[in-house]
């Protein structure tokens, strides 16, 4: 089994609180051919194969489309389907026992980002120094409307101890115009071209259909 590498410039921390719809934004960054699906699976294909923005939008598209608000039906990728470990703290000091080799490969890759969530206020990823973090701002209103609000989440307040940031507009969802400008500036912050509006805002629409159900 391969060592980590935690000096990878590829993972993507993506940086938001409980509920706030950040493993969406990841579904339409994985449309661009060098930006990869948090499953094990849709990673390791695209990796090999250089999959286009079609197969990707396929694969995203069908994610959303498994969330089912008339029966709160909930699905969707995430960390440990890629990874096999999460951000819970404990997990994190663990990685280098619990990652698998997909991850492990990720690590290693210099021309694929990847992305893994981060959901607590501090760094729960000091260790991969060179890791970039995506900032989301002004969740409130996806947290107000999840019907699961009633919970007790912990509170959100990221400590300034993070490199490489960049902000993400969470409320831009509800406009195309200004949604898309905030993917291109995303993608610009990686180093990556645009993908295709129209698989963007057809992802959009979708999510906003059934973000009430997710977490």
């Amino acid at each position: 089994m391969i060592p980590i590498n935690r000096q990878t410039e590829k993972l993507v921390v993506l940086n938001y609180p409980f509920e706030g719809g950040g493993k969406f934004i990841s579904l339409v960054l994985a449309l661009h051919p060098k930006f990869v699906h948090q499953d094990t699976v849709l990673a390791s294909l695209k990796m090999k194969y250089d999959y286009d923005q079609l197969w990707s939008f396929r694969y995203s598209l069908e994610c959303i489309e498994q969330n089912k608000p008339e029966v709160d039906k909930h699905f969707e990728f995430g960390c440990f389907r890629l990874a096999g470990f999460h951000n819970d703290h404990g997990q994190m000091e663990k990685d280098d026992e619990l990652a698998n080799n997909v991850f492990r490969t990720l690590c290693h890759n210099d021309t694929h980002y990847f992305p893994m969530v981060n959901q607590n206020k501090e760094n729960a990823y000091y260790k991969y120094v060179n890791a970039k973090h995506l900032m989301y701002q002004n969740c409130d209103w996806i947290l107000e409307g999840r019907t699961n609000s009633s919970k007790i989440r912990p509170e959100y307040k990221v400590d300034d101890d993070r490199n490489n940031t960049h902000d993400f507009d969470m409320e831009s969802i509800t406009s195309f115009t200004h949604f898309y400008d905030e993917i291109h500036k995303t993608l610009l912050w990686l180093g990556l071209d645009d993908v295709e509006e129209e698989y963007v805002d057809t992802l959009r629409k979708k999510w906003i259909e059934t973000y009430r159900i997710g977490f």
